[in-house]
């Protein structure tokens, strides 16, 4: 892998972590815009924001190891590709169950996802340099969450409250496409 397709793909995985940190945010930001529009007040939704999380730690535990034996690149790309449809189906949910189901899905898609982008972080970077990258990569969590509580009042003033779950369906349906074009193999090591 030349060196500007492995800083490529390294930037590409830093998106993916950016996702889960937005993702982990959007529904808390939703939650209170909902009362009107949908009749759900935020207090109901406790299980509501604990669905991604726990889609993530079974997505983790049984999806992310595939990346071993199946190759970390189709798992990134197919992690990417269902948090996109998930999240878009986020935006068109209309009960607590919808979005508990939709958001349970989108947090097995980060499950597949994550766990081989920190692999594939690691195997893309210099050996000299793994820990720092790594470290790099990861902080997009705190970037993405960054994203989701400065972005919100901008989205939801040009879409309402569906947009804090369409703008980051399609980055990462745009993330997943831009993931299979660059990581066209598995990576040579560093």
């Amino acid at each position: 892998m030349t060196g500007a397709r492995r800083i490529a793909g390294l930037m590409l995985v830093a998106c993916v972590f950016i996702l889960d940190g937005y993702d982990i945010n959007a529904m808390a930001l939703a939650a209170p815009r909902l009362e009107e529009p949908l009749g759900l007040r935020p207090d109901q939704f406790g299980w509501v924001f604990s669905a991604l999380l726990i889609g993530l730690g079974a997505g983790s535990a049984l999806i992310g190891p595939l990346g071993d034996r199946l190759g970390r690149r189709p798992l990134i790309v197919f992690g990417c590709l269902a948090i996109a449809c998930a999240t878009l189906g986020t935006a068109t949910a209309t009960s607590l169950h919808g979005f508990f189901v939709w958001r349970m899905l989108t947090g097995l898609g980060l499950g597949a996802a994550l766990p081989n982008c920190s692999a594939l972080s690691a195997e893309l970077a210099p050996e000299n340099k793994r820990a720092t990258i790594m470290v790099l990569v990861s902080a997009g969590i705190s970037g993405g969450a960054l994203i989701a509580g400065v972005s919100a009042p901008n989205l939801v003033a040009l879409g309402g409250w569906p947009a804090l779950f369409v703008a980051p369906g399609l980055f990462a349906a745009l993330v997943a496409i831009a993931l299979g074009f660059v990581l066209t193999k598995e990576p040579d090591k560093a």
